[in-house]
């Protein structure tokens, strides 16, 4: 079917959030094919041990830090790390707005254009329950991504804040789901659902 992502391809592309008008919750979407993704490459890595350095050399010696970017993407604070790779709030200087930048591992060559249709699919899917995809790219050697930034925290951490009625998890959670079908309406299929996995 055209226009179709190829399901066995969608591991954890997306981000599902249960975000309406009076929520704020979505769905987070990642990306990554069936075929793991090579740990080789140390650009997420290698781009953490920058941001650290140039933080430590800041505070130690009073000097202005120097940004770290990817492409034009400038890194302002780590949020989070996975199997996969290492996600931070990033600054977009073009169009003056924050945004969520995740670095994955290096891929292979082969996986590089997998990975950038796949991207390309997801990029074109827009629903208030999923987390907005803006961009994709390569930096050396390694795929990143860049979406919108959620100001929150899990669905873990929202039902662990404090106590929480049945009524108001059951509201998120159907919200999470309607993104849910129309993903797998249009062929993506989220494998990954789990707490972590919905911003709220």
């Amino acid at each position: 079917m055209p226009g179709r992502t190829d399901s066995r391809c969608a591991e954890s592309a997306l981000l599902f959030a249960p975000c309406s008008s009076s929520s704020a919750i979505r769905l987070v979407v990642s990306i990554a094919s069936r075929s793991p993704i090579s740990s080789s490459g140390d650009t997420p890595q290698g781009l953490e041990r920058a941001r650290v350095f140039h933080a430590l050399r800041s505070k130690l010696f009073g000097a202005a830090p120097e940004p770290v970017s990817v492409d034009r993407f400038e890194i302002k604070r780590r949020l989070g790390e996975g199997a996969t790779g290492i996600v931070y709030a990033a600054f977009d200087p073009q169009l003056q707005r924050e945004v969520a930048l995740k670095l994955f591992n290096a891929v292979s060559e082969q996986k590089r254009e997998a990975f950038l249709h796949e991207a390309r699919a997801l990029a074109r899917f827009a629903h208030p329950n999923v987390l907005q995809i803006y961009e994709v790219g390569m930096f050396q050697g390694a795929p990143y991504l860049i979406s919108e930034l959620v100001d929150g925290g899990t669905l873990r951490q929202w039902i662990l804040a404090e106590p929480r009625t049945t009524q108001a998890i059951v509201d998120l959670l159907c919200e999470a789901a309607s993104g849910l079908v129309v993903a797998h309406q249009r062929g993506i299929t989220h494998r990954d659902i789990k707490p972590e996995n919905l911003l709220v």
